[in-house]
């Protein structure tokens, strides 16, 4: 079940309406400090609460594999690629888009093709540091847009 159009605009509206009142807040500093070590988020596996630096664009990609048993058959489904566009809006914010690139079915009967997958726009949104015993958090939120070919 997808979204309707106006759903999806609205969302991606108000997606980007926070980013601009988060990027608005006082006190950031002008310059920008170089970036640190890179921590991926492995596309549409894992999230980590860290977001990349302001002005910082990375893009992540990757290869995923994986095989069902169904007794009779083995299916194999691969995606190629599997890609994860990050860019950091300011130090609370990153834009995100997430495209799981071609889905291949392969069984013992064959390939099949699925199609390009849908693609996901969103962003994350920093909301606490660590300290003590509380964990770093961020909220991310993302939108599926129906351009990929239905299975």
């Amino acid at each position: 079940m997808g979204l309707s159009p106006r759903v999806a605009f609205a969302l991606s509206g108000f997606l980007i309406a926070i980013s601009v009142l988060v990027s608005a807040a006082p006190g950031e500093a002008a310059e920008t400090s170089p970036p640190g070590p890179i921590v991926t988020d492995r596309p549409t596996d894992s999230a980590s609460p860290i977001l990349v630096p302001r002005r910082t664009f990375q893009l992540e990609a990757g290869y995923k594999l994986s095989r069902l048993d169904t007794g009779d058959e083995h299916i194999y489904t691969r995606v190629f690629p599997d890609l994860l566009a990050r860019y950091g809006i300011n130090k609370k914010v990153e834009a995100r888009l997430v495209a799981a690139g071609w889905s291949f079915d392969s069984g013992d009967q064959g390939t099949d093709p699925d199609g390009f997958s849908d693609i996901s726009v969103g962003t994350k949104i920093a909301l606490a540091e660590e300290r003590g015993r509380r964990p770093q958090m961020a909220l991310l939120v993302d939108v599926s847009l129906p351009v990929g070919r239905p299975a």
